[in-house]
């Protein structure tokens, strides 16, 4: 029924098609648009994309995009499948990578590609790495879903510290190197025994940050027919669990607050926190910070066991064009929108005002990308992460949310806690993953 309702959905669209887009510039269309992004950099970026369009494209062809800060990727999920209900769902959505997926279960989503393919957008300009994840099926005519803010963790670093101590950084920095230039960043007061200067630690959800460590090592958490989980039966879990732990025991690495990334950000902004692995869509926050606070911020890939075989996660978001209860006229204005903030310009201006990664080929020729990369040379450190990253969404399979909460909980216990050994951590996962798969 699901796929009937959705090629349904598509016939409309290619239908609709054969009329052009034009609305009342007296009377425009006004859409809503759904997001998560409510504060600092990321909020500045999205407004000027909404003033931006409502300024040209929109005042050309009388649309208005509204947008709507509704909490974070689960409370926008949430949301929108309660609104569809009441027919109050907006035609613009922000989903999570992890998230967005009950949307295409439900039949929400409107395809975009026969509106790709009547208005020529390229869809050969996206990235090889966000084609064929969910909704993404552009070689059977589908695209559901558009990348918009993605992110992948990288490793900031305070330059100023390591300079004072002559330490470097490769772009791309192994486990090891990572390691020893935390540990010559960390520094106790042999007096008091309290710390002056923590080495690094990491920041968010492990099922982000941490899940591409065993990949490294040749083995996936989930392998990619959803079948086990080969990181589980090899030894790579218990391997990466058993060195993170001794970080934490050995002291220069800081676990995780329980409270939030906050406590170790502003440890980081004060000059007691030399390195630390979270996600480039906190760049634009972290550069400003550190600015301010009078120090020089140096940024490198994230960390690998293996340069060789490296991997990290593409975290962020999707946007949505919500079909269930909108006309055809509010989706195509929506494609619209869509079209325009997937631009050159903005593009470009997203990524240098909030640091997620630019989602496009084209970006690399850009002449203001290009000279923007040359003067703040640690935005690229994250673009250039791509090309080894997989998006979270895969693989796709229904426990993949449960996973997660898993992953992220059995972490907290084994590093913020420390209540339980590597050893009963896998223990743990091998005996909750039983009842997923």
């Amino acid at each position: 029924m699901k796929k009937l309702v959705a090629l349904l959905l598509t016939l409309m669209l290619v239908l609709a098609a054969s009329s052009a887009l034009a609305y009342d510039k007296d009377n425009p269309i006004t859409i809503e648009f759904w997001h998560t992004r409510g504060s600092g950099a990321n909020n500045k970026a999205l407004v000027n994309l909404v003033d931006k369009f409502n300024a040209s494209v929109g005042a050309e062809k009388g649309i208005i995009v509204q947008e709507v800060y509704q909490g974070d990727y689960t409370a926008v999920k949430t949301k929108v499948q309660l609104a569809t209900q009441t027919n109050e769902q907006p035609v613009l959505a922000l989903g999570g990578c992890a998230h967005y997926e009950q949307w295409l279960e439900d039949g929400l989503l409107a395809n975009m590609y026969p509106l790709a393919q009547e208005t020529g957008f390229d869809i050969g300009n996206l990235l090889d790495c966000f084609i064929g994840t969910p909704g993404m099926d552009v070689d059977n005519g589908e695209m559901y879903t558009m990348p918009y803010i993605r992110s992948v963790p990288v490793l900031y670093y305070n330059k100023t510290l390591a300079d004072a101590k002559g330490l470097t950084l490769p772009l791309i920095p192994t486990i090891d190197e990572w390691l020893d230039f935390s540990r010559a960043l960390y520094e106790v007061d042999e007096a008091t025994g309290e710390v002056n200067v923590w080495g690094t630690t990491v920041l968010g959800n492990y099922s982000y940050i941490g899940t591409a460590f065993p990949r490294q090592l040749g083995y996936p958490l989930i392998a990619d027919d959803c079948s086990g989980s080969p990181a589980l039966e090899s030894g790579a879990l218990l391997k990466n669990l058993s060195d993170w732990r001794s970080w934490v025991d050995e002291g220069f690495y800081r676990p995780q607050d329980p409270t939030g990334t906050a406590p170790s950000l502003e440890l980081f902004y004060q000059g007691k926190m030399g390195c630390l692995v979270t996600s480039c869509g906190s760049m634009g926050n972290i550069v400003r910070q550190m600015a301010e606070a009078g120090y020089e911020l140096g940024v490198v890939c994230y960390p690998t066991y293996d340069i060789n075989n490296n991997s990290t996660e593409i975290g962020g978001g999707q946007l949505c064009l919500i079909a269930t209860g909108n006309t055809d006229e509010q989706i195509r204005a929506g494609w619209e929108f869509i079209q325009f903030f997937m631009t050159d310009e903005m593009v470009y201006e997203e990524a240098i005002t909030s640091g997620y990664v630019p989602v496009t080929k084209s970006i690399r020729d850009y002449e203001p990308m290009k000279k923007f990369w040359e003067e703040n040379p640690y935005y690229i450190a994250a673009y250039e992460c791509l090309e080894w990253g997989v998006c979270q969404e895969f693989p796709t399979w229904p426990g993949l949310t449960d996973l997660n909460n898993s992953i992220n909980a059995l972490y907290h216990t084994l590093l913020e806690e420390g209540s339980i050994t590597a050893e009963e951590a896998v223990e743990q996962f091998r005996a909750e993953i039983d009842g997923l798969f």
